[in-house]
């Protein structure tokens, strides 16, 4: 729902041009993100190949989403919002399996039992 008074945009506002299909507009749109969306992710998953996998995807998504988005304010909120979103789904696939210890021990056979002198006494 839009409010009723709403901030009119720029004439050179990239987001309201790449919302009419300007090409080089989402160019300027990515390039102006791109580095808070990589940083975010690299902080995340540590590793610059992910980190540029999971910003790609957020920028396909925000290409796919960009007539939702009101205003540049609106779409820099949104941006952080879904790599983080993204990122938290990357954290869960690659969470590391968790073993117990006993499995990696070996069981020795039990020998005889031990008598409870103590129990034994109270009986």
């Amino acid at each position: 729902m839009k409010s009723a008074i709403q901030r009119s945009a720029p004439a050179g506002d990239p987001l309201e041009r790449a919302k009419k299909g300007d090409a080089r507009a989402f160019e300027e749109v990515i390039r102006q993100h791109q580095a808070m969306v990589f940083s975010l992710a690299y902080r995340v998953t540590r590793d610059r190949s992910t980190a540029e996998e999971l910003a790609q995807d957020v920028f396909f998504e925000l290409y796919r989403s960009l007539n939702r988005l009101e205003s540049s304010d609106h779409m820099t909120h949104w941006l952080r919002r879904v790599t983080s979103h993204r990122c938290i789904d990357w954290c869960r696939r690659h969470r590391p399996v968790n073993q117990t210890l006993t499995d990696a021990i070996d069981v020795p056979s039990r020998g005889p039992a031990l008598r409870d002198v103590l129990f034994e006494a109270r009986l």
